[in-house]
């Protein structure tokens, strides 16, 4: 009896957690389909569901408070509507726009911390040159965060065209390229 219980625990160990997995996975279907996933995606989910997590979590992107808030928050209210047209949804570009948000926001913060710092700064002349540089790498910042707003504005504008052709190649390197850049103006000053 021993050495039949010994020999069937292991696959009873591989059964009980490849359940696990395929209940976390149905789980994330549902989830997905509550949120409007095609259905194909939430199938999907019972077998790569590690990789759609980050779906999940699209919708828990920040709100920021800097100077250009409300130009961010427009271009991605116009860019989620374009990406919930039948045809462009891709589980990998909700992670890489919520990605994109998230570094746009934190930029954005930075933006605002500088503006703070502009504004108490005393204004002496043994300061004004600091000052300066610093005002100069906060409009490069700035003309930075504005220029990937508009770039973003032209990948809508390629979901559109994903919609017609079912080709998301170009999308995704864009956003992808897109993430690169914000990560660049992270860089400024440093």
């Amino acid at each position: 009896m021993i050495a039949f219980v010994g020999a069937v625990s292991p696959s009873v160990g591989v059964a009980g957690a490849a359940a696990a997995y395929l209940l976390v996975g149905g789980v994330v279907g549902a989830m997905l389909r509550r949120r409007d996933a095609e259905p194909a995606t939430a199938w999907a989910a019972l077998v790569v569901w590690p990789l759609l997590l980050p779906v999940l979590t699209a919708g828990a992107d920040p709100v920021g408070d800097g100077p250009l808030a409300a130009q961010i928050g427009v271009a991605f209210a116009a860019i989620e509507r374009a990406a919930a047209l039948p045809g462009a949804t891709d589980p990998a570009w909700a992670a890489d726009l919520s990605g994109l948000r998230r570094a746009l926001v934190a930029t954005d913060r930075r933006l605002a911390l500088v503006d703070r710092l502009l504004a108490e700064s005393p204004g002496g002349a043994e300061t004004r040159a600091d000052a300066d540089a610093l005002r100069a790498a906060r409009a490069h910042t700035a003309a930075g965060v504005l220029d990937v707003l508009a770039d973003l504005e032209r990948l809508r504008l390629q979901l559109g065209l994903l919609v017609l052709s079912g080709e998301g190649a170009r999308v995704t390197s864009h956003l992808r390229d897109l993430r690169a850049r914000v990560a660049a103006l992270d860089e400024v000053g440093t």
